[in-house]
């Protein structure tokens, strides 16, 4: 089915970046995304530890919200979940965007009862393609996002980070915080996208 954004390139050749094993049991919070949380998680990871806070991470470009579930999935066989789980999962499902619901749904129900999830939603506009391209990932973030919404109110323990909503608040600094409508650029929108990331994670490791 065609929704307007082309096709989800390979992504399973690209690299992951991920913390040692040893260290996601010590870890206080877990990280999984894509691209942009491998651009992000150094630095979120060197600020939580100046507060004495641990942060594991795992990130692969291009890898969809399903393969982003599998990972956490393959995490939990061999070590038990920290109490906060960060998921920043979605922005490849905009050449797809059904099916994001099942995905968090399986994501709830992988964790255990009392584990926060912080799923960070997405933004996509690339501003390197044609405008109706533009439109279609607009579109198609919207319906990601939707979904997302949706679960965080069927799921007490979800909790999503508006990352559209607090770009979209100020269209004057969106070019200087997208390199080109979708990653961040160095270093103010990585400022901006942990700043934002903290301010809903803090609150959560303080009760």
């Amino acid at each position: 089915m065609n929704f307007g954004s082309g096709e989800l390139s390979d992504w399973t050749a690209n690299p992951e970046r991920t913390t040692a094993p040893a260290d996601r049991a010590a870890a206080d919070v877990w990280l999984f995304g894509d691209s942009i949380t491998g651009q992000t998680q150094e630095d979120l990871a060197e600020r939580l530890a100046q507060q004495g806070i641990r942060l594991a991470y795992n990130s692969v470009g291009g890898r969809p919200t399903d393969a982003t579930v599998a990972a956490l999935a393959a995490w939990l066989d061999t070590t038990p979940a920290p109490p906060v789980v960060v998921l920043a999962a979605g922005a490849n499902n905009v050449f797809d965007p059904r099916f994001v619901a099942d995905q968090v749904d399986r994501a709830v129900g992988l964790l255990p009862t009392g584990t926060t999830i912080l799923w960070r939603d997405a933004y996509v506009c690339r501003t390197t393609r044609p405008i109706e391209t533009q439109v279609a990932d607009l579109r198609n973030t919207g319906l990601v996002n939707a979904q997302l919404h949706l679960a965080s109110a069927r799921h007490p323990g979800l909790h999503i980070i508006e990352w559209y909503a607090f770009l979209a608040s100020r269209p004057d600094l969106l070019a200087q915080r997208l390199r080109d409508g979708v990653h961040v650029s160095e270093p103010d929108g990585v400022t901006a996208h942990n700043d934002l990331v903290l301010q809903h994670l803090e609150p959560q490791l303080r009760r």
